[in-house]
């Protein structure tokens, strides 16, 4: 599926700004370079052109929080503005540049009405996904580290980033600021729960972990009855995956929601 986006790209005395509609799984750094090529072929007179090397671009979200070029499109924050400004000598250039290209679309008469009527879509509204570094942690129990194994071999083949942790015991330890720190920079939780751990405290304070970071969290049942959770964890989209058809579905359905499938996961 498409996204609406409004890109303002900045490469010394050249400019571009307008609205996009381009996957919403597509790369920040494959926009910029589109963008740019979209630039020089409409032949300036003053012969005016863009580097289309997007490694050669800092991006910026509206709010000018810096956006990595391996970011999804469906992951950039609303209004779902991306400002590329080109990179000097000093990386503070970059930032300032940024700064006056979203001065421009806010005063510039040029872009002004083009701008607010971007405002104005649904697509300037999307729920963005947290904008993280890697897609999911995969938590489990040592006794479902095999069936985890080929969870993660499926979602990788889906093109997701992931990292698979033994949920920690001990809610002060090593393993247990590890883990939430992987937590931290994932956009989705996966709650692996076997017959071993469906009773386990933990499984609890994982799912207050997520809530807390507004981290969306999917429990993964092997072996477990959905009617055998929580309250708390029965609340959430639980999935069972007893096979490894259902592993597969999981991982097509994950990799769907990571690029921004209107309204989430299906029910």
């Amino acid at each position: 599926m498409k996204r609406d986006v409004f890109v303002a790209q900045s490469d010394g005395p050249a400019r571009n700004a307008g609205r996009f509609a381009m996957p919403t799984g597509m790369r920040l750094r494959e926009l910029v370079g589109a963008v740019a090529n979209l630039y020089n072929i409409q032949d300036f007179a003053d012969g005016t052109r863009m580097s289309t090397d997007a490694d050669e671009y800092d991006l910026f979200a509206w709010h000018l929080q810096r956006l990595p070029g391996t970011a999804r499109l469906a992951q950039v924050p609303r209004p779902g503005v991306i400002l590329a400004a080109h990179r000097g000598a000093d990386p503070q250039d970059a930032w300032a540049s940024a700064l006056q290209l979203r001065r421009s679309l806010e005063q510039d008469a040029s872009w002004e009405q083009r701008f607010h009527d971007f405002l104005d879509t649904p697509a300037a509204r999307w729920p963005a996904v947290p904008l993280c570094e890697q897609d999911l942690l995969v938590s489990h129990d040592a006794d479902d580290e095999g069936v985890v194994a080929q969870i993660v071999d499926e979602l990788r083949a889906a093109s997701l980033t992931c990292v698979a942790l033994e949920r920690p015991g001990a809610h002060t330890s090593p393993a247990a600021d590890g883990w939430r720190r992987e937590l931290a920079r994932s956009a989705l939780l996966v709650s692996v729960i076997g017959p071993a751990g469906v009773d386990k405290p933990v499984l609890h304070r994982e799912a207050g972990a997520a809530w807390a970071l507004r981290r969306a969290i999917v429990p993964a049942l092997i072996g477990v009855p959905p009617g055998a959770l929580s309250y708390l964890l029965s609340s959430y989209q639980v999935r069972t995956v007893d096979t490894p058809e259902a592993r597969t579905a999981l991982a097509s359905e994950l990799a769907e929601f990571m690029v921004g499938a209107a309204g989430g996961m299906a029910d």
